[in-house]
């Protein structure tokens, strides 16, 4: 017979894990501006992001008062990956992309993207760290891996989007500048096509 003593993280998820299945009501709602909704509870985005227990708690805003908030601008499919952690503390997304082998799907790998990108400009907009490092790191690892049709898919992904955290940008446009750098036999009419269809890359054509 053996005895495991839960440690403070195993507690802590245990405890998420009976919220979810539904041990208290939730209290709280989250909605998508498809008009998608989440129950959840109020502890847990207490427990996840400053800035939504600021909305949570306070009660000039809008949303302590209606007990909801719209993520403007979220895809459904980012949400449901974001509602995932909170509740698992593990970042989850079907991934398609094959780093030592290429592209296979080139829409799957645009919609793999998609999700990334949606959950850095999520989770740096409520300040879940852990989410954003999960997406970021993510993109970063197909520049290591891939080849120039993985990287067009990413550049031309990030096209879709009219706002992107900061810091994602600066990584994206070093990296892509080194990888072209270093990457030989590479079609260069191909490089500057892409690179014109995004205002922040057209300096490295």
């Amino acid at each position: 017979m053996s005895f495991h003593k839960p440690t403070g993280f195993d507690s802590v998820t245990s405890g998420l894990k009976r919220l979810q299945e539904g041990a208290i009501p939730t209290d709280f709602i989250l909605e998508s501006s498809s008009g998608k909704t989440w129950n959840v509870h109020k502890a847990v985005l207490l427990m996840q992001s400053d800035v939504l227990f600021r909305m949570v708690t306070a009660e000039n805003f809008a949303e302590c008062q209606n007990g909801r908030v719209v993520l403007e601008d979220a895809a459904d499919p980012c949400i449901d990956v974001l509602v995932a952690y909170m509740y698992s503390l593990t970042v989850k997304i079907d991934t398609c992309i094959l780093y030592f082998e290429g592209v296979e799907d080139v829409e799957a790998s645009k919609a793999e993207t998609r999700i990334l990108i949606g959950l850095c400009r999520l989770a740096d907009l409520y300040n879940i760290e852990p989410v954003f490092d999960f997406a970021y790191f993510s993109i970063m690892g197909w520049f290591i891996y891939s080849d120039i049709d993985l990287i067009e898919i990413v550049l031309d992904t990030f096209a879709e989007f009219n706002t992107i955290p900061e810091s994602l940008w600066e990584a994206v446009t070093k990296e892509t500048a080194f990888f072209l750098h270093h990457k030989e036999q590479i079609d260069m009419e191909r490089v500057h096509a892409m690179m014109k269809r995004i205002r922040s890359l057209r300096w490295m054509c």
